[in-house]
């Protein structure tokens, strides 16, 4: 009489286990096939003993793993952005900072906008510029659009997102 063993295995651990053959790989990368394969090479009964391992996965876990969008890297170098607003009110900083910010966007969609808690402060950036110049020529655009902004608007050092 065969000998069936379940085994319900947490994702953690099985990404551990299908991680492992896949560094002994010279490209690093496994591919769906690969993955397929191992899936496949544990549900064949061994030689042996007839066992095998079947994988039971919850359909939420499936449906989450493939709504998951792949992770992006941003590489960061010293550059400038326009700060447009900072404040240390405890009362109504935070909330400001949020409402400027969705006045930005409103009318400059793609803008690259940052809101920033450095404690007591918070501030809202604007811009990616590698250059005080270019800096300056997005200060001066801002000025233009957000004239009511002109006060608090200065340009200052920042760890800017490198494209």
């Amino acid at each position: 009489m065969k000998q069936k063993f379940y085994f319900l295995v947490g994702i953690g651990a099985i990404s551990a286990i299908f991680s492992i053959p896949t560094l002994a790989e010279d490209s690093g990368k496994s591919t769906g096939a690969e993955r397929e394969a191992i899936f496949n090479e544990l549900a064949t009964p061994d030689s042996i003993t007839g066992a095998y391992v079947k994988i039971t996965q919850n359909e939420q876990v499936t449906q989450m793993m493939e709504i998951q969008k792949p992770m992006s890297f941003s590489v960061t170098q010293k550059g400038y952005r326009v700060q447009v607003f900072s404040s240390n009110n405890s009362q109504n900083a935070r909330d400001l900072a949020f409402k400027i910010e969705k006045n930005l966007l409103d009318k400059i969609p793609n803008l690259e906008t940052y809101i920033i808690y450095a404690a007591p402060f918070w501030k809202v950036r604007v811009g990616n510029c590698s250059t005080h110049e270019q800096a300056q020529q997005l200060r001066e655009s801002l000025i233009d659009t957000f004239p009511e902004y002109q006060t608090e608007m200065y340009i200052v050092p920042d760890q800017i997102i490198f494209n």
